[in-house]
């Protein structure tokens, strides 16, 4: 939030003093200088939908006898994510790739019978998202158990 807000008040700044220097002294090198700022001024507002759909995105999972389904939705974007149980071959904590202070942050993970995967959850306690991979391995093993 602090960089994007660092981001766009520069940009911004800069913008303006462009866009009046242009109404006071008209020039062509002023325009393309506007023009230029438009590409920083994308990747502000970029930066803040991006920081707005982190801190309120809310998710929800929902795990059925036939599919596992997890829905994401944000003030941006809204996102599904849907498993056939029988398509299910992992649920498990793992280190996501990004670390903060040094420190790997973990996420949940679902991968399928074709060996891909999709995370969720990254930067959440490590015990809640164990708590989460166990609860829906053990939800999915007694459905197949149920079913064998």
């Amino acid at each position: 939030l602090f960089f994007s807000i660092m981001w766009n008040a520069i940009a911004w700044t800069i913008f303006g003093v462009l866009l009046r220097e242009l109404i006071v002294h008209p020039a062509w090198g002023i325009v393309a200088g506007l023009l230029f700022m438009l590409s920083f001024l994308a990747i502000g507002v970029g930066l803040v939908l991006i920081t707005l759909q982190t801190a309120y995105r809310k998710a929800v999972i929902l795990a059925t006898r036939e599919t596992l389904v997890i829905t994401q939705k944000g003030p941006v974007r809204n996102r599904e994510f849907q498993w056939p149980a029988g398509q299910i071959t992992a649920i498990r904590r793992e280190h996501s790739g990004t670390t903060i202070n040094d420190r790997p942050l973990s996420e949940l993970r679902v991968y399928d019978r074709d060996s891909r995967h999709k995370g969720f959850f990254d930067g959440h306690d490590e015990a809640e998202l164990d708590w989460m991979a166990g609860s829906l391995r053990q939800f999915y093993r007694q459905r197949s158990a149920d079913h064998g």
